[in-house]
């Protein structure tokens, strides 16, 4: 696991009481990687230096549902229940209480076409030379600001990611510089999971992920723009963008389904 930083001084952990930090990058998303979001698209920064990965996430991405493979009955019964309410009633008045699961097992049927919440994709942004070890490593998030953060040094240069989410804008953002002129460079490019149909292009400093989910056919949508100060940026054919000898760039990430919540026939 991440070790936390244990050269903090008292009068540092006074001044940034809402940071926290680390010494080394996230190796596991649930329980290590930094977490920033706007309240419907969301992102787990891992901190890695070589290839840095952006987990991230748009709440209307789901399976199931109206038009789902398994079929979909909206959670009613499929037979007729008749007195199950009134069974649960009478014994919670006999017992005092039942467990969830015993009032689930009388009320409830097994699930149809329910589905699940799907990660959106997977943001990589690798570095034109891997630099191996590299010095004063620190992670970290300061919840006060909603801003996460990676640094380290290295061949004497300081490097910097900032990570934000905008909730007006509705997008993430990865702010990459360098306290040397022409130092950034990095190949930005996303993926996904197996379970849909995708493609991926890339145009003018803009990387567009779309597709369609096997299971019920919802379409979504993620578009990535990346700009740099200095140097170049160059789309290529396989769907990735290269930033090269820049002194910073940004790169801004959106993304979205067709999910409409129009009963009974939502998408």
């Amino acid at each position: 696991p991440p070790a936390v930083a244990t050269g903090a001084t008292t009068a540092n952990a006074t001044a940034d009481p809402l940071t926290l930090w680390y010494d080394e990058p996230a190796a596991d998303w649930e329980t290590q990687a930094l977490p920033i979001g706007n309240g419907a698209l969301g992102g787990m920064i891992f901190g890695r230096v070589a290839t840095e990965t952006v987990q991230f996430n748009e709440k209307t991405l789901w399976t199931g549902g109206p038009g789902s493979a398994a079929g979909y009955n909206f959670g009613n019964w499929t037979s007729p229940r008749p007195g199950a309410i009134e069974e649960v009633q009478r014994l919670i008045n006999e017992r005092g209480r039942l467990t969830p699961e015993e009032v689930a097992s009388r009320l409830g049927q097994p699930k149809s076409g329910f589905g699940s919440y799907n990660t959106f994709g997977e943001l990589s942004l690798r570095l034109a030379e891997d630099p191996g070890a590299v010095q004063e490593y620190r992670r970290e998030l300061d919840i006060g600001r909603a801003v996460a953060k990676v640094s380290y040094l290295d061949d004497g240069v300081r490097y910097t990611r900032e990570y934000f989410a905008s909730h007006p804008d509705r997008v993430l953002v990865v702010r990459i510089s360098a306290d040397r002129p022409g130092r950034v460079a990095f190949t930005a490019a996303v993926t996904a999971p197996g379970n849909r149909s995708k493609t991926v292009t890339a145009s003018h400093g803009r990387i567009t992920f779309a597709g369609a989910l096997t299971d019920n056919k919802l379409r979504y949508e993620s578009q990535i723009q990346v700009n740099a100060d200095g140097g170049t940026v160059a789309s290529a054919v396989d769907g990735t963008v290269t930033v090269r000898d820049a002194d910073s760039a940004t790169v801004i990430l959106a993304a979205g389904t067709d999910y409409a919540p129009r009963y009974p026939s939502y998408r």
